[in-house]
């Protein structure tokens, strides 16, 4: 079991590097979240074009075949249809898997907030406390990670 904490995880210096090092992660982890969102949101109006040019093209190709005996437009729009709903089909996996990817990143993100407030609040504590949040800390995490 831990006794007491290394040396080097003591010093001011490689904690304040720690600290420093999460800040960054904390602020990479926030810009892609921010761009899985917007692939999310550009994803979803995708799916929504597509879906709406289906719906227009099968109007389109219902209105021909009753209007005109030429049924070769009739065709061809039903085949824009299918085509279209295709496509709205990929896109709409790609949407999940955009969601997918956004709450990876939104949960990883909060981990890692959560973790600098500990060490922050750690760090407020006197040296005796401090010692012993710190292997809590270290034992919590351990747990977590197996």
């Amino acid at each position: 079991m831990l006794k007491t904490i290394p040396k080097i995880l003591r010093e001011k210096s490689i904690q304040k590097d720690i600290s420093e090092l999460m800040f960054y992660d904390i602020e990479e982890m926030r810009s892609y979240f921010s761009i899985s969102k917007k692939h999310t949101n550009l994803s979803f109006v995708l799916v929504i074009l597509s879906c709406l040019a289906g719906i227009a093209l099968l109007g389109f190709s219902v209105y021909h075949a009753l209007a005109t005996p030429n049924i070769v437009p009739a065709a061809i729009a039903v085949v824009g249809f299918v085509v279209s709903g295709l496509f709205a089909a990929t896109s709409f996996a790609v949407y999940k898997k955009s969601i997918s990817q956004l709450n990876h990143y939104y949960n990883a993100l909060r981990d890692k907030e959560i973790y600098l407030l500990t060490i922050i609040c750690i760090d407020k504590l006197s040296t005796k406390k401090q010692e012993e949040m710190t292997i809590e800390l270290i034992r919590c995490l351990n747990k977590r990670g197996s």
